[in-house]
């Protein structure tokens, strides 16, 4: 581990000051921000939630079924949250497991448990023969939930007494009791969710909720994030992944997805059982009650160490916001890194990601904290010549350096290195990149190796705090260090002026204690003469 970078000392005169957030210029709560608002039927995805894998035949191919994976490979894939990782071992790949996912993602927040009853002691059905009315469902193709629908049938068939999960007996069951997961057996890697309502005949109880089904060569990212979506996740793919609809978008030319790599929520069809993983990002951490970032205000800005993503500190990423703008808007930092952190033989399950070093991501929500429909942030055009689109249907994406053929905007899915410092950060106000609006922050990555466990930023400001030595002050008048409400004492204007900021004088007079400047400002007085001393 590095030792902590220290900050210069710029001007001293005596005492060191440490001063008191004026009552205006509180820090926001998580909840403001969103922690913990992501739920399914009012049920934060915290502590444990049973699930349910169904295993169904539909080629109705005894020699077929499921000639890839046994059956009790599932349930080892899902349940067992010490399955062996290795991105390097080939036959058969050895992708870890949903649990070991979650608990790394989490935290040890979230895991679920085996659905056990009668009939299916370790949490499994099948493989299961279909009808031939509910091949004919899936293979027809009418229906969206046409897994979810033949997979209870055959289960039901089979002893599945749904109503056992139904925990608030409420008549239905739902995604918050029971987590259904449909395994096909096609081969290749495919994946989906969806909803369901549906009462199995025989059952005394519906299933209304969400399901996913998977193929039985699914690889380990379709898995993932397919199940997370009973968690409620948003997708954050935006253009064509894998040739498919939507409609392309394109970046100065170049066909692009957005979040490529960068988050579970992204793209992940790639090829079968590929055993490739990367992290939730951490926007959805953050709405899960996974993590409680650090609150940190562009007006002050500060020096922080940032643990890798795979370390699993829920208080890893920054927040980044503007008490002046509000809570709507803001960034999130963190630190990827693909290194390996459970000893020789085990892989991190962020050992995929796009890249190693600082991700920024730029979130933009409502006041009840769902992503917000913006305009691009990347100057998207909807073909190679094209017109900026301003339909992003999600306000959470990466901004990685600047790309000087894209007028300097933002690289979409691209990372920072040690030893840059970012462009000033700008908000998503306007539908092209030159009209944005800046912030008055930016930040500095210090140099570090890929095998860092940590790194080290400085967060930078601009930002213009005011003193007025006349100005009344509290307890009869705000201060805030906006230049109408200003503080009234040098001590209060130095304790809130932030790192690399601006501390604006009003002319006048003081004789202040000594202090010493332990963050690098600027001293300046704009409006005309000011005297320090007696």
């Amino acid at each position: 581990m590095k030792p902590m970078p220290g900050t210069p000392s710029l001007l001293a005169l005596g005492l060191c000051l440490g001063g008191a957030t004026p009552a205006s210029a509180e820090t926001p709560a998580l909840a403001d921000f969103g922690h913990q608002s992501l739920r399914v039927n009012g049920q934060p995805a915290l502590g444990q939630r049973r699930c349910l894998i169904v295993l169904i035949d539909v080629t109705n191919d005894a020699n077929a079924v499921f000639a890839f994976h046994p059956a009790q490979y599932f349930a080892n894939l899902v349940f067992n949250p010490l399955a062996p990782r290795d991105i390097t071992f080939a036959n058969p790949p050895l992708p870890g497991s949903v649990n070991g996912f979650l608990a790394e993602n989490s935290g040890g927040r979230f895991a679920i448990t085996r659905a056990v009853g009668a009939a299916h002691p370790d949490g499994f059905f099948g493989p299961l023969l279909l009808t031939a009315a509910e091949r004919a469902l899936i293979t027809g193709g009418q229906d969206e939930a046409a897994e979810a629908k033949a997979a209870l049938a055959a289960a039901t068939r089979a002893g599945l007494v749904l109503a056992d999960f139904d925990a608030d007996g409420n008549g239905w069951v739902g995604a918050h009791e029971l987590l259904l997961l449909v395994v096909v057996d096609n081969p290749g890697d495919n994946g989906k969710a969806r909803g369901v309502d549906f009462r199995p005949e025989g059952s005394s109880v519906r299933f209304a909720g969400s399901y996913c089904a998977v193929t039985q060569q699914a690889s380990f990212a379709t898995l993932m994030h397919e199940m997370s979506h009973l968690l409620g996740t948003l997708d954050l793919y935006y253009g064509n992944p894998g040739g498919r609809p939507p409609d392309p978008r394109y970046y100065r030319g170049q066909s692009l997805v957005l979040n490529t790599a960068t988050t579970l929520m992204g793209p992940t069809i790639t090829v079968a059982d590929n055993p490739s993983i990367y992290h939730l990002d951490p926007w959805h951490k953050l709405v899960f009650g996974w993590n409680e970032p650090r609150i940190v205000s562009m007006r002050t800005g500060g020096s922080f160490s940032l643990p890798a993503a795979r370390t699993a500190r829920a208080d890893g990423p920054i927040l980044l916001y503007d008490p002046w703008r509000g809570t709507n808007e803001f960034f999130l930092i963190e630190y990827r890194t693909r290194s390996r952190n459970r000893g020789a033989g085990g892989d991190s399950y962020d050992s995929n990601v796009a890249g190693q070093g600082l991700f920024l991501w730029h979130v933009q929500q409502a006041a009840d904290h769902k992503l917000e429909i913006v305009d691009s942030p990347f100057d998207l055009t909807t073909d190679t010549n094209g017109l900026v689109v301003v339909d992003l249907p999600f306000g959470n994406w990466v901004e990685g350096p600047p790309n000087p053929a894209a007028g300097n905007a933002p690289t979409p899915n691209g990372f920072w290195t040690g030893g840059q410092t970012t462009f000033r950060l700008r908000w998503n106000d306007a539908p092209t990149w030159a009209g944005r609006s800046s912030s008055p922050a930016q930040i500095r990555v210090h140099p570090f190796t890929s095998l860092d466990d940590e790194v080290f930023i400085e967060v930078l400001t601009d930002a213009e705090i005011w003193v007025d030595f006349d100005y009344p002050g509290q307890p009869t008048s705000p201060e805030t260090g906006d230049v109408s409400f200003p503080f009234n004492s040098l001590a209060e204007g130095v304790a809130q002026v932030g790192l690399g900021g601006r501390l604006s004088f009003k002319p006048g007079a003081q004789n202040p204690a000594p202090i010493t400047l332990s963050k690098p400002m600027t001293l300046q007085a704009p409006l005309g003469p000011v005297r320090l001393g007696p």
